[in-house]
Parts: C-alpha cells; structure tokens; sequence
C-alpha cells in the first residue's frame, strides 16, 4: 500500500519518540490504572490444585499444543545448557482455569521446572490477593496486585538460588516516577472528593473539567503551571506540557468533550466531568465524574 494513503490519518504524535521516562523508567512495564469495574461481568474464583473434586473444564484440549510445546521444549533446554534456573509463572486471570494449571503443572514437574501458580487457592490467598480490588481487567493485575504478586515472586526467587543485590543504582534514577506512579494509581481509586483532589497537585498533571451549576456551563483547564476558565461554551485548544500533544475541550447545552491527541476521552458525562493527564508517563491517568448522588465515577 502507498505512502499517501496513510498520509491523512498520520498525527503529528504517531512519529514522536518517547523519552527515557515513559520507556526506560517503566522497564516496559504498563501501568493499569483502577480497579475492574463493578458492573463487568466475570466468574473467578481461585480453585485448590489438590482437590480431587475439582474437575477440569471441558475445554477438548488436554495437552499442550505442539507449537507451544516445541517452544518450552526449546527454552528448557538453553536454560538447561546454560545453567539457568527456570520458572513457570501464572498470575491471577479469569481467562485459565484448572485445564491449564494441571497440564502446566504436569509439563513444569517432568522438567523439573519449578510452577508458581496465583490462581492456586493457598497461594491467592497466602499473598493476600483480592480480585476485585487487585486487577486492573479480567487478565491483567493493577498496581496493587502487582506489588502482591512481585514480592512474593521476588521472595521465591531467593529462595530458588537467586543472590538479592540491594537496591540498584536504577533505583535512584527512578524512584520518583515510582512515586508518581504510585500516586496516579491512588487517583484513578479515590471514592471521595478530598483524596482525589489532594492528587491533583502535581505539576506534571493537565486536568481538564467540565462543570454544570445552576444552568451555566463552566470549564476549567489546568495545564501544568497555567490555568484557564470559560463560561461561555466556547471550544478552548492547546498543547499539553509535553509539547506534542493538542487537546480541546468544550462544555455547552449541545456537546461535552475533551480530546486529547483527537481522540475523545469522555464516555459518559454527569454534572461534574474530569480528565487528567500526566506529562510525565503520557498517559491519560483517569476519567471520572460525579453522578446525581454526588458520587465520584471512574470510568
């Protein structure tokens, strides 16, 4: 396909180049903000590998497929060769059930692989998990879960022959973008209005709000140290701290929006509608609003 047929749909942000602290400072890490929502529909919940009534799905696949299998075959054997100690790791999902532990479970014990598996009942429990609370979406752990299930895996890592080296100098280089990772993620929870608005002081965060009180139309933009309003229902433009990014935003009878980059972030609206951005990580951290019961609505 030519060029110029992607020539009208590249943005200016689809080029740029991410600096050290989105990349390097996450270690590829993806931050997942809140929490699983209420009203998502799941069915999890973790299972005893040693119960004798706890049978597998009828899922028709007992084995591991071939491609998989050549694959581990293949990384057990350059482990085995290089003096490698492996592990086989399964964090918490509603997507596998007890089908895959026991075939894992099987593989890991004929090569003499060590499992560890978060789904396990003593386990999920043992580190405290709460899949409610601990999971960012059905597969994936949030930022609570993820200091659950790294500290035990660090711990067992010890115990498995590997030497803790302290903290390295990463550490240092990092340390405040964990902070603020930290506390983004408590935004992205707050159930009331003074947490979340003790979060918002940081320069790193846009924060862009659309507020309707008594029949006017207010809106409120927070763009690192400068700030703006309007009551007219007027679209306001600019560009965010990052310098890369356009957004606009507009609040009046007929449209609420705010985009980012042109892309729309408000699902749903109520009287009072807010969306944060951090300039540090790139990321839209939270979209929320406050419904008719004044309670706070993450999206």
């Amino acid at each position: 396909m030519p060029i110029s047929a992607f020539r009208d749909k590249l943005r200016e942000n689809d080029l740029r180049i991410f600096t050290d602290y989105a990349t390097l400072g996450l270690h590829g890490y993806n931050v997942r903000y809140g929490e699983i929502d209420d009203e998502e529909e799941y069915d999890y919940e973790p299972f005893d590998g040693d119960d004798p009534e706890v049978e597998a799905e009828e899922t028709g696949e007992e084995t591991l497929s071939p491609v998989i299998k050549k694959y581990l075959d293949r990384i057990c054997e350059t482990c085995r060769k290089n003096g490698i100690k492996l592990f086989f790791v399964k964090t918490p999902s509603n997507k596998t059930g007890f089908n895959e532990y026991d075939i894992m479970k099987e593989y890991a014990e004929n090569k003499g692989v060590s499992y560890i598996d978060y789904n396990e009942e003593d386990l999920y429990q043992a580190i405290g998990f709460d899949y409610d609370g601990d999971m960012g979406d059905l597969g994936h752990a949030n930022y609570l879960g993820s200091e659950k299930i790294t500290r035990h895996l660090g711990n067992e890592l010890i115990k498995g022959g590997v030497t803790p080296g302290g903290l390295h100098e990463e550490w240092d280089r990092t340390g405040e973008l964990y902070d603020d990772v930290c506390e983004n993620f408590l935004l992205s929870i707050s159930e009331t209005k003074e947490d979340y608005l003790s979060c918002l002081d940081a320069e790193r965060h846009s924060i862009f709000v659309l507020n309707d009180d008594n029949g006017k139309n207010l809106t409120y933009v927070k763009n690192g140290e400068k700030e703006s309003s309007d009551d007219t229902g007027k679209v306001i433009t600019g560009v965010l701290q990052d310098t890369m990014t356009g957004f606009s935003i507009i609040n009046n009878e007929d449209e609420k929006s705010v985009k980012i980059g042109g892309d729309e972030k408000l699902e749903d609206t109520g009287d009072s509608n807010i969306v944060v951005f951090d300039s540090i990580t790139k990321d839209v951290i939270d979209v929320s609003y406050y419904n008719n019961d004044g309670e706070l609505i993450h999206q």
